[in-house]
């Protein structure tokens, strides 16, 4: 009878730590949830100061699903995200650390670590170290293709525009394009590269798409 006395109570002491558990796990990805879409609606209203405080809120939570998510399942992707928002508003330096964050966290996460070294090379490309930014090209450029997003591209003929390489610059956004024909950032590079050349019969009326 005592066995089975202990028994009972081990089983309905698990029982409740699963109960309790589950509660938790569920509480936290609604959070996550909320907070994700709270960064879309900041992002679709322009108001990116906003949306920074967001990122930082979101990097700093104490709830530990929440770290789980970002740290074993999808780390550096938050930081990825911080450091291009960072970029937006012209916090380069930290934006900068940001991006280098997320490289190291995401270094066993291919897709993540595209995402993140793109990040990097549009920094780098701004700050005008164009060095650096060719050493971050030639490894997102070793990562396979199935991992790396053609969204992420534009960044590597980018950088190619600013160093006089327009054929480069070409290239890479036809390549882009080929596998994302609507992706507007290719589509904004190949209409400034026309524009550069004087083909301007390629150009999209009112530059819908040119980069500046």
């Amino acid at each position: 009878c005592r066995i089975m006395d202990n028994l009972t109570r081990a089983l309905v002491v698990s029982t409740v730590v699963c109960v309790g558990v589950g509660f938790w796990l569920v509480a936290d990805m609604r959070f996550a949830l909320r907070a994700m879409r709270n960064l879309s609606i900041l992002g679709e209203q322009g108001l990116l100061e906003e949306v920074c405080v967001a990122h930082e809120l979101l990097l700093k939570t104490r709830r530990p699903f929440v770290r789980l998510l970002q740290r074993a399942i999808l780390p550096g992707a938050l930081e990825a995200s911080y450091a291009l928002q960072l970029y937006l508003v012209g916090r380069m330096d930290p934006a900068l650390t940001m991006a280098d964050r997320a490289v190291g966290s995401a270094r066993n996460r291919p897709a993540i670590l595209a995402g993140a070294l793109a990040a990097r090379i549009q920094i780098l490309t701004s700050l005008g170290r164009y060095e650096e930014a060719r050493e971050e090209v030639a490894r997102l450029r070793a990562i396979p293709a199935l991992h790396v997003q053609p969204s992420l591209l534009p960044v590597v003929g980018l950088l190619a525009f600013y160093l006089g390489d327009l054929a480069e610059a070409r290239a890479v956004a036809d390549e882009a394009l080929a596998k994302e024909p609507r992706d507007s950032s290719s589509k904004g590079l190949l209409a400034t590269i026309h524009m550069v050349q004087g083909e301007t019969r390629h150009v999209p009326k009112a530059g819908d798409y040119l980069l500046v």
